[in-house]
């Protein structure tokens, strides 16, 4: 009896271990990938500005997640697993930034539109994955609060990649020259991409700096690679047996995934997660451009957005432990939503000068905590709602993540950043009174 207690016990101290193995590996892995990934994107729209190439890249890149949402994302997984899906997703962020070489549409767009449909596979992979970790098979009551610790614990970790990427940015650029100007009028809310007077500054930048800065990102996703092929553990749906007509059943899980449309809670979290990823894509792509390039430099964008990192990463590590108190996930969407409502407010009226270059920092920072706050209990709320069909209802996840992307990828470069900033508030207004709704449905069940 007490040998079989033991070998009990010893089992479990095993699957705890392969547990924390696993969990860091799949940190280590988004850390890596999108410390190179984050950087690259928060500088396509001062330096690849070309025909704006550089902002239709991501836009391209996020429609391809979002076709890979409906179509591939599943059968990929189904017949890699989950380990190979997030090596494929690895490799196509390394060729997206390997592309940004040579930053001509005729490269960039096709490995962007690649790039997307391996992303959303990985990014589903790692919810899927990470609420297999989380759900005790001994203890069911208290599956919830564990993934809810363990999303909160990986976006902890995943929110450092804006501080490593950013940092390795300013310390490559950071003695790029910029000619001085006079007239800040265009900064801010007023600026238009196609008729503001802004100095290019890719011009300053060497081909040789760029190529540096590319290569060290690139060489750090290899290094997560070999990681993840020598020490993430295998998980897949499918079974040694079930290998044949993996094809057909994938393509029925592909259905399945459009046909969880028809229930009402996927629908009120729609403008919740396209929220998240909206607000994330005015950060990387118009903040950047319009608050940080315009009035001090594209050198400081690495910089400010590391700010961003960091109070996203602590703010992170606190939500892990927040989430185990009750009422916690709707005092903190809330108080997120709110305050965001209060940045774009600001930014609807300050006008950026040098002279006042600490609000970019503060504003960075602000935005860092309201964005991050809401990624881990969304994804828990997702595992909460539709525990039956993670790898389904992750890939709607993904497809609404990046939707959010696209849209605001897609008409930054024509609109004045003011009607942005006034979407914006629409967008996270819709959010707020979307999960309300999802939280009075929750009470009455």
């Amino acid at each position: 009896m007490s040998s079989d207690n033991s070998e009990k016990g010893g089992k479990s101290n095993k699957n705890r271990g392969g547990k924390k193995r696993n969990l860091s590996m799949i940190c280590l892995t988004f850390l890596c990938a999108y410390t190179s990934f984050n950087a690259v994107a928060n500088l396509q729209s001062s330096i690849n500005i070309d025909k704006n190439v550089g902002l239709y890249s991501l836009a391209i890149l996020s429609g391809g997640s979002i076709l890979s949402s409906i179509l591939f994302t599943t059968p990929l997984i189904y017949i890699l697993g989950y380990k190979w899906t997030i090596v494929a997703g690895q490799i196509g962020i390394l060729i997206y930034i390997a592309a940004n070489m040579y930053p001509k549409a005729i490269l960039l767009y096709p490995v962007a539109a690649i790039s997307g449909i391996f992303c959303s596979a990985m990014w589903t992979t790692q919810s899927a994955y990470i609420t297999v970790l989380g759900v005790d098979e001994n203890r069911h009551d208290n599956s919830d609060i564990q993934v809810n610790k363990y999303f909160g614990i990986f976006y902890s970790v995943f929110e450092t990649a804006q501080i490593w990427g950013n940092l390795i940015t300013y310390f490559i650029l950071r003695n790029v020259h910029r000619e001085s100007r006079s007239d800040f009028s265009q900064c801010g809310a007023n600026f238009v991409s196609n008729t503001s007077e802004t100095k290019n500054d890719e011009s300053t930048i060497s081909p040789m700096t760029t190529h540096i800065l590319y290569s060290v990102f690139v060489g750090i996703i290899c290094i997560s690679i070999v990681f993840v092929i020598i020490f993430l553990d295998q998980k897949r749906k499918l079974k040694g047996d079930d290998s044949k007509g993996v094809i057909h059943r994938s393509i029925d899980y592909s259905l399945l995934t459009l046909k969880q449309f028809k229930k009402l809670d996927h629908w009120l979290l729609i403008p919740i997660v396209f929220w998240i990823n909206s607000w994330e894509a005015f950060i990387f792509g118009i903040y950047t451009k319009s608050f940080i390039t315009c009035t001090i430099g594209v050198q400081y964008i690495g910089i400010v957005m590391a700010s961003y990192g960091i109070t996203a990463s602590i703010v992170c590590i606190i939500v892990g432990y927040v989430a185990k108190i009750k009422y916690s996930r709707p005092v903190c969407l809330l108080s997120a939503t709110s305050v965001s409502i209060m940045i774009l407010m600001i930014m609807l009226l300050w006008k950026p000068v040098p002279s006042q270059t600490y609000m970019l920092y503060v504003l960075a920072c602000i935005a860092g905590i309201t964005a991050v706050v809401a990624k881990p209990l969304v994804s828990a709320l997702y595992s909460h709602l539709f525990a039956d069909t993670k790898e389904m209802v992750f890939s709607i996840f993904s497809m609404i993540q990046n939707l959010g992307c696209i849209v605001v990828y897609f008409y930054s470069p024509v609109l004045i950043v003011r009607v942005s900033i006034i979407l914006q508030i629409i967008y996270t207004s819709m959010a707020m009174i979307c999960y309300i709704t999802i939280e009075i449905r929750l009470s009455r069940k």
